[in-house]
């Protein structure tokens, strides 16, 4: 029997050097959830860099990410060019597609 989705377990994303959430989702019972956050001041436009993963118990099945979406935020109007070929993005609470 399927675990519904309501009875998922949550789990945050949290960094470090602004003491925050920086994402959220909900997983299977038993799956492990783990991922970081680190900080490149060197890359101006885009210091942040993070990354998760969700792995099933026995080790058959995997959710992940690495994302490398350069953006900058807060700034101009939502989805606009910063002058450096990327969209500035609104504010969004991190639990939104919970």
């Amino acid at each position: 029997m399927k675990t519904p989705p309501a009875d998922w377990v949550g789990w945050t994303l949290d960094d470090p050097h602004l003491g925050m959430p920086l994402l959220a989702l909900r997983h299977p019972p038993g799956w492990t959830a783990q991922g970081a956050v680190t900080w490149v001041p060197e890359h101006a436009e885009s210091p942040e860099h993070h990354w998760w993963q969700v792995t099933h118990p026995d080790g058959t099945a995997m959710a992940q990410t690495w994302p490398r979406f350069d953006f900058t935020w807060p700034g101009g109007p939502a989805g606009q060019p910063n002058g450096q070929d990327r969209p500035y993005l609104p504010p969004d609470a991190p639990d939104r597609l919970l």
